[in-house]
């Protein structure tokens, strides 16, 4: 469960951890027991809180869900409800994690918005259109990582 590394590595003093799916906020319900992370039914692409009322968003392989153009508003979404200087921690899957053989074999198992899923390079480019500055950023084979700040 990504909230519960948040909580150990970043100690905050709330948590809020989104998901559309109901059956998954129960499942994380049931097997997080942390006071201090609470999960909300949530559509990442038209976030319910107030504007600049974060100090950081992490997305940990949620947004390659999104078909364009909803991952697009849901960057826009992160970067509304960022704090000046907030940062968003981005680990994510791109259309191109799902051209190696690996990535075949997993499009035949799963359901994503393959023909509408976004580009590494494409995101890239939306994610610096929409204001963030990049600090850091990592490629690997499926996954990238990238940490910006508003």
């Amino acid at each position: 469960m990504g909230a519960k590394i948040i909580f150990k590595h970043f100690s905050p003093k709330k948590i809020i951890a989104v998901d559309l799916d109901l059956r998954q906020i129960a499942l994380a319900r049931k097997n997080v027991q942390i006071k201090e992370i609470v999960f909300e039914e949530a559509n990442a692409a038209k976030l319910n809180y107030q504007d600049r009322s974060f100090d950081a968003v992490f997305d940990y392989g949620v947004i390659h869900h999104l078909p364009s153009p909803e991952w697009k508003k849901c960057l826009n979404e992160i970067y509304r409800v960022l704090k000046p200087e907030g940062k968003v921690f981005l680990y994510d899957l791109s259309i191109e994690s799902f051209n190696t053989i690996c990535g075949k074999i997993t499009r035949l198992l799963t359901v994503h918005p393959y023909n509408r899923m976004y580009k590494r390079g494409e995101f890239i480019k939306y994610l610096n259109l929409t204001g963030f500055k990049i600090i850091k950023k990592a490629d690997g084979l499926r996954h990238f990582t990238i940490v910006a700040k508003k």
